[in-house]
């Protein structure tokens, strides 16, 4: 018998993963500017190689971050309306 609609079980497991990975993502990048921010260096380059952590590097992990929040919201927002859907059928 075919299958009509969306596996709510794997849908489900995959707004967990995107969740997990989100998290290890920021926690990543958390460490990473305080590992930045601790350098015990000076000068320009310094400031050159900070700067640019804080306006590109910084922010795409950021960004990777949000994206993969927002992905994981609509995995379970698609689990959701589709068990709504599945109970109206049954």
């Amino acid at each position: 018998m075919p299958m009509f609609g969306a596996d709510i079980a794997a849908l489900r497991g995959l707004a967990w993963s995107l969740r997990r990975k989100r998290q290890e993502i920021d926690e990543s990048r958390r460490r990473l500017a305080a590992i930045v921010d601790s350098l015990p260096w000076t000068g320009v380059d310094h400031d050159r190689f900070v700067d640019e952590w804080r306006r590109v590097h910084g922010p795409a992990l950021m960004a990777i971050v949000t994206e993969l929040s927002q992905a994981s919201s609509q995995a379970t927002y698609h689990a959701d309306r589709q068990e709504q859907a599945s109970r109206r059928r049954a």
